[in-house]
């Protein structure tokens, strides 16, 4: 089976007749900022393969982009912005792209480097196991190599997978595609600090240092549960003092307390309020470096194999609305 879209690039020729073509070198650019940089001191020939908006960590010339969302596309629950889910200089770029494709699962007429994924044909051959970007360009750059369009190393750059929901869902879909490009005699650079194709020898987990990053990683998560809670506490006390000196400015006006009163209040309430921004002030500091640790943790028990899959999301702070400081009505069903 052969891929339309793409040249026949079995051989080259010249005055003698056939000739081995050259083999590619390729590098596939992620978002990690610690391996991201590695393509810089790469050869000025090497194909670089990016993925949605990496072309802002690089001034290199994309050889292929990849971009497999919808154009309707929202993250995290934004509203859709009409290209693919990132700012409109994104599809700028894939309509301005000067490399070879802009690989797509849906087509985009306006894109003039646009080329439909072969998904089906690689499917047919490998299987369907896709469950990021990522694998996606594994699985391509396995079946330009097996089909005429030979590829000696392919460099894993930006691409550390070592985020909770990345490493259960699509960590062992990439390290399987790298075993497949691996046996078919591709040479496969993955940098020391990313967490693919790392783990701890089994049977001495509980010998290693992944035993001491769970214990770890269990202590960040409390202490980062104490400095949310007590950091809530403080803003929601914060919202309900002003509360408070809204509606006594109110009733000193409406009674005409006498101004010595007034000036006692709001000393006591300025006081107050200061020792509540502190402290909310330092908590919030607590939750941030609790919360940058335990990321930095997460990140470590990916390279020692020993990540966390029962690992809640850990949750945000709510920052109480300004509506909580005037009175409102309780709605009937949640009177006494």
């Amino acid at each position: 089976m052969t891929l339309e879209v793409l040249p026949s690039l079995t051989t080259a020729t010249n005055a003698h007749g056939p000739m081995p073509l050259k083999t590619r070198e390729v590098v596939l650019l992620g978002y990690a900022e610690d391996t991201r940089l590695l393509l810089d001191s790469m050869r000025d020939d090497v194909e670089v393969w990016g993925i949605n908006m990496a072309n802002a960590f690089t001034k290199r010339k994309g050889h292929y982009w990849f971009q497999l969302h919808p154009r309707s596309w929202a993250t995290g629950g934004n509203a859709p912005t009409g290209y693919y889910g990132r700012p409109k200089e994104h599809l700028d770029f894939l309509r301005k792209f000067e490399g070879e494709a802009v690989w797509m699962l849906e087509s985009a007429t306006d894109i003039p480097k646009m080329r439909l994924y072969p998904r089906a044909e690689i499917a047919s051959l490998y299987g369907e196991y896709l469950t990021s970007t990522f694998a996606y360009m594994l699985a391509l750059a396995l079946y330009e190599h097996d089909h005429g369009m030979p590829i000696q190393t392919v460099h894993l750059f930006g691409i550390n997978l070592s985020a909770l929901e990345e490493y259960a869902g699509q960590r062992p879909c990439a390290e399987y595609w790298l075993g497949r490009l691996e046996q078919a005699g591709v040479r496969v650079d993955v940098p020391a600090a990313s967490a693919l194709l790392k783990g701890a020898v089994y049977p001495k987990r509980g010998e290693d240092l992944s035993e001491h990053g769970l214990q770890r990683h269990q202590h960040l998560k409390e202490k980062y549960m104490v400095a949310w809670a007590l950091t809530n506490t403080a803003l929601a006390m914060q919202t309900e003092l002003k509360h408070w000196a809204k509606f006594l400015s109110k009733m000193s006006k409406q009674f005409q307390w006498p101004k010595e009163q007034v000036v006692e209040l709001q000393a006591h309430f300025d006081k107050r309020f200061g020792v509540l921004e502190q402290m909310g002030n330092q908590f919030g500091a607590d939750v941030n470096g609790s919360l940058g640790a335990y990321k930095d943790n997460q990140h470590w028990l990916g390279l020692l194999g020993a990540h966390d899959f029962k690992a809640p999301a850990l949750p945000a702070l709510q920052i109480p609305s300004d509506m909580l400081i005037e009175d409102f009505s309780v709605p009937e069903e949640k009177k006494i």
